[in-house]
């Protein structure tokens, strides 16, 4: 449990944060985490933006964005199991607005599994709406993803 958000810290992403997002993708994506490779993947793509939360040099969680012309898309977003509601989500994606104003962009689109009714609300609380399915979009849980957007 966190004590007093106002300690939480975020910032970029860099290759010593890696291991501890691995951990994090594990703990929460056990059927088909993100490999260190996929991360470091990602850290090598000039159109990604990933930043963690920390408090007291510990990664509690992480949010990653691809920003392409004017449109914005979230490819993940994880906090640990223990801190989760605990509005950590929260304040990773007000870093991830705050990106997209400063790019000026348009659009920000992101897909969520159907069942994962807390982080829809999490998503409609910022705006989001519903705007499609794709069907077994999830294939490792046989499951269908939601697309959801917002507009500027």
């Amino acid at each position: 449990m966190i004590n007093n958000l106002s300690n939480l810290k975020i910032e970029a992403v860099n290759s010593s944060h890696i291991n501890s997002l691995c951990e994090i993708e594990e703990e929460v994506n056990l059927k088909n985490p993100w490999s260190k490779r996929a991360f470091l993947d990602e850290l090598n793509k000039d159109y990604a933006y990933y930043y963690v939360a920390k408090q007291e040099n510990i990664i509690l969680g992480f949010i990653g964005i691809w920003v392409v012309v004017d449109e914005c898309h979230i490819v993940n977003l994880a906090v640990k199991k223990a801190f989760q509601k605990q509005g950590i989500a929260s304040i990773l994606l007000k870093k991830v607005l705050e990106t997209i104003k400063k790019y000026n962009l348009s659009l920000i689109t992101l897909e969520v599994r159907e069942s994962n009714l807390a982080a829809q609300r999490l998503y409609e609380k910022f705006g989001f709406k519903k705007i499609a399915l794709r069907k077994n979009y999830y294939s490792d849980y046989q499951e269908d993803g939601l697309i959801m957007s917002l507009s500027f």
